[in-house]
């Protein structure tokens, strides 16, 4: 057998062999794969939102038609997928182990469907048609049985109609990109604007429909040392946050936030002292939740500021030491010939996904171009992208 592959050029343009399946066979996997992981962050979200801490223990349908839990039918599968570990990426968050055919049960059946009915513009019966005839054209895929063109565009056509206030809710949810009033009166906010430490602070944003609230705990990384200068290249120790094990730590945040995700703002230095260093950890809450928990929270966030300040300075006294919500980073910095500006190498802030993270930590939040279904490069609690990200201009 002789196996050839394509060749891409210098403008990301691919040239494919003659003899290599139809350009919509690629296609059709290409949209079939970002209906359905949408809808599985989708799903995921509405359930999470709706059930908190109980949403792995709902009951569903698998395909072979018994009666199972989220939880359960994803350890099967887990353990399933651990015989060839060494293959693919390990991934443990449950809803990455439900087909597209037990997805769309869930949103349909009848203890399930008032949660989820306001995000589709159409009947039940109606999107059950939809949905399915997705999924017909996905399983003919999934068996290698031959496609026609004409069914990839009912496809697109299909998520059009029905997954449009799907993707614009998950716009809202994961943008949340107004920022929170400064003259808000609602009592959550009044009491936990007032909260910080030493190094850190609050900052809060909301979505345009003033439905999902971002907490944004900012820390300022503290200079420790510097390890090395040269003319053209310096090296800092400072900290970092250790943003899943201050998750995996508080049962009150774990039950209550959406998801969490982590951003480390771009530095402008010009070669002068230590960079200006940021680490966020973004806290997405639904507004409904964060007003019934927000005594709970305020505890929360005050025990979080105290924690992280006492690391640090156990930190600065003995540089052997390690917090479990802070850890020592090393951030370098190199100039630029032809500007003022140093390169900033922040990786170290950055924080690792690992397979025992609770489904609530998304590391980095998906990001896209215009539209989240067509364009993002990434979806949650998988480790590498999947695509280039679609700049809009």
């Amino acid at each position: 057998m002789k196996w050839e592959d394509a060749e891409t050029d210098q403008n990301r343009r691919m040239t494919v062999p003659e003899n290599w399946l139809f350009p919509h066979y690629y296609d059709a996997l290409t949209a079939l794969f970002r209906i359905e992981n949408s809808l599985r962050t989708f799903v995921y979200v509405v359930l999470k939102n709706q059930k908190q801490a109980h949403w792995q223990t709902l009951s569903i349908t698998s395909d072979d038609g018994s009666q199972t839990t989220i939880s359960a039918i994803a350890k099967k599968r887990i353990s399933q997928d651990e015989t060839f570990g060494y293959l693919g990426y390990s991934i443990t968050s449950p809803l990455m182990h439900l087909t597209s055919g037990e997805l769309i049960r869930i949103i349909l059946a009848d203890a399930y469907w008032p949660f989820f009915k306001e995000y589709f513009p159409a009947s039940k019966d109606l999107i059950k048609t939809k949905l399915e005839e997705i999924g017909n054209v996905r399983n003919s895929l999934a068996h290698f049985r031959p496609l026609r063109e004409d069914d990839v565009q009912v496809v697109k056509q299909n998520a059009n109609q029905v997954l449009s206030k799907v993707e614009l809710a998950l716009k809202g949810l994961i943008d949340c990109s107004a920022v929170v009033p400064t003259n808000c009166e609602e009592s959550w906010y009044k009491n936990l604007k007032m909260l910080g430490g030493q190094y850190s602070s609050l900052g809060f944003h909301q979505s345009e429909d003033e439905k999902w609230v971002r907490i944004e705990l900012q820390l300022t990384c503290p200079f420790l040392s510097r390890a090395y200068t040269l003319q053209t290249y310096k090296s800092f120790r400072t900290v970092t946050l250790n943003s899943a094990a201050i998750l995996r730590a508080s049962p009150v945040l774990l039950e209550n936030v959406i998801f969490v995700s982590d951003d480390v703002p771009y530095c402008l230095y010009k070669g002068e002292g230590s960079p200006e260093l940021t680490k966020v950890v973004q806290f997405i809450f639904s507004r409904q939740t964060i007003r019934q928990a927000a005594a709970e929270l305020k505890v929360e966030f005050e025990s979080i500021f105290s924690r992280i300040g006492d690391e640090i300075e156990l930190i600065r006294d003995d540089n052997l030491a390690r917090g479990e919500y802070v850890r020592i980073a090393r951030v370098s910095a190199t100039k630029k010939d032809d500007s003022e500006y140093w390169d900033v190498d922040t990786d170290q802030l950055k924080s690792v996904s690992k397979n025992d993270d609770p489904p609530e930590y998304w590391a980095g939040k998906p990001s896209w171009g215009t539209d989240f279904i067509t364009d993002t490069n990434s979806y949650p609690w998988m480790p590498v992208d999947i695509s280039n990200l679609s700049i809009p201009f």
